[in-house]
């Protein structure tokens, strides 16, 4: 029997059992008859498929970012977070608005967890293959951490907006996010964000190395193009000295250098029409001096700021990341130059006004239960302390980022147990610090307008590339606030 033959009521009651938004996604664009009986009772249906996906531990903080009261000035919700803090009931949403809201979080949330659990299995060299240890599906508790850390994440992203009306400015100061929400939780339930904030970082660190790259290779492709050396050899070999020949150091494909003479009185064709004019060259200019063009990402001191860029990007929340994260290259890029350069006060600042030092740790017993009212194993084990302390992000904390690339707060006693994944973690906590720098900080690589040093361009090829490449950030905010004002002006 087919879908399309099955009587509404019963049709009804098979998609309520789905496991998750995206089954029933799949369902009803493949059916019409799905389609039909969803559209008549949406929040019937809903409902129970969402209390499925998200599961019991974490739905308290999926629930609380849609009951989040909207955030406008620079006041703390205190309230609110006070009755989430010590987790007073919030009501499950029955109207379609608000379902509709949960269910894109828990799509988006779902994703990250799927691809964050995915790339920590491969740091941890766990495989599928016979004889080696096997990258099993996540257990019911470690999905649950994984969700709670996202959600928590999220109502952070909420709760601490970007002041849009200020260039590089939180709505709440940085002292004042760790008094209000982070010094609320235990170090290691903190350590779960900031793990979910490294993974977004690492996400976005990729994604304006690849916008670099395209930058460079629009640099070099461009009509006009003159590269320093190229240009250097090319002066010299058209200088009109014809009793001269001009003595060339040449490498062969063997790797020994021989000596051969050109006369410096015949350019080659490709010479002659490389040739240009004072006039040409009048028009022409160097790549340089990005910050001058909006092109601060890409230049030698964009690349010193970059990691606050980032940050910044990964504050805005799920639904940028989630559109950023499945955006082809165009759409990344537009995103991007919407959102850079600017950077603001979040997480990574925040955990700065933490006490640098606190209890030593003692690990309880029964910690091998995998509840999620405590730390799982590899917390205790794993982490950089001895002592009870909030780990920072900012500096000399870039050490914890090998853990935090393995997810070492969220597996379960039994897969911490296993020697590859123990060994994997013991070498991610005693990694090299110059190989930790060299894999995570952003300040180490060379910058594009490093990379470019001496080219040349026509003026109107580089007027194009800013143009294509350049930060959107003023305009876009300059039509933030247009919409906000036109909202504030209808309101009664």
């Amino acid at each position: 029997m087919q879908l399309e033959d099955l009587v509404p009521e019963l049709l009804a009651r098979i998609l309520q059992v789905l496991d998750h938004p995206r089954d029933l996604l799949s369902l009803i664009r493949a059916s019409p008859h799905c389609f039909r009986v969803y559209a008549e009772s949406p929040a019937i249906i809903l409902s129970p498929i969402l209390k499925n996906a998200i599961l019991p531990d974490a739905l308290h903080h999926a629930l609380a970012c849609v009951h989040l009261p909207s955030i406008s000035s620079q006041t703390v919700p205190v309230a609110f977070l006070r009755d989430y803090f010590q987790y007073e009931p919030l009501a499950f949403p029955t109207d379609k608005t608000a379902l509709t809201a949960l269910c894109g979080l828990c799509l988006r949330t779902s994703h990250f967890v799927d691809d964050y659990s995915s790339r920590a299995m491969r740091a941890l060299n766990l495989k599928s293959d016979a004889g080696q240890a096997t990258a099993s599906a996540l257990s019911s508790t470690e999905r649950a951490r994984f969700q709670r850390a996202f959600f928590r994440y999220e109502l952070y992203c909420r709760i601490f907006p970007v002041d849009h009306y200020a260039r590089s400015r939180s709505l709440v100061p940085a002292d004042e996010q760790f008094t209000e929400f982070i010094a609320r939780m235990a170090p290691w339930e903190v350590e779960e964000v900031s793990c979910v904030h490294h993974y977004f970082t690492v996400l976005i660190g990729r994604f304006l190395d690849d916008l670099e790259d395209q930058f460079v290779e629009a640099v070099r492709t461009a009509p006009g193009f003159r590269h320093p050396i190229l240009t250097d050899f090319l002066t010299d070999s058209l200088t009109p000295e014809p009793a001269k020949r001009r003595k060339i150091r040449r490498t062969t494909a063997s790797g020994l250098k021989h000596d051969s003479f050109i006369p410096s009185s015949e350019p080659t064709q490709k010479d002659m029409d490389d040739r240009q004019s004072p006039a040409d060259n009048a028009n022409v200019v160097f790549v340089s001096n990005f910050d001058l063009y909006g092109l601060d990402l890409f230049s030698s001191d964009g690349r010193f700021r970059s990691p606050k860029y980032v940050s910044y990007v990964a504050s805005l929340g799920s639904t940028l990341m989630y559109r950023l994260a499945l955006g082809d290259k165009g759409q990344r890029r537009r995103i991007i130059q919407e959102n850079t350069p600017v950077w603001r006060d979040f997480l990574p600042e925040a955990l700065e006004h933490a006490p640098g030092t606190g209890p030593k740790t003692t690990m309880p017993y029964g910690i091998d239960d995998n509840h999620l009212s405590h730390p799982n194993l590899g917390y205790y084990r794993f982490k950089r302390s001895e002592e009870e302390i909030y780990f920072g992000i900012l500096n000399a904390s870039i050490l914890s980022r090998p853990l935090r690339e393995r997810a070492f707060v969220f597996w379960d006693a039994d897969r911490i147990l296993c020697p590859v994944v123990s060994d994997q973690l013991q070498k991610a906590r005693r990694m090299d610090p110059e190989r930790v720098h060299l894999q995570f900080d952003r300040y180490e690589g060379k910058s594009a307008e490093e990379r470019l040093k001496g080219v040349r361009i026509p003026r109107v090829q580089m007027d194009r590339i800013v143009e294509e490449f350049g930060s959107l950030f003023e305009s876009w905010r300059s039509i933030h606030h247009q919409c906000i004002s036109r909202n504030e002006n209808s309101m009664p």
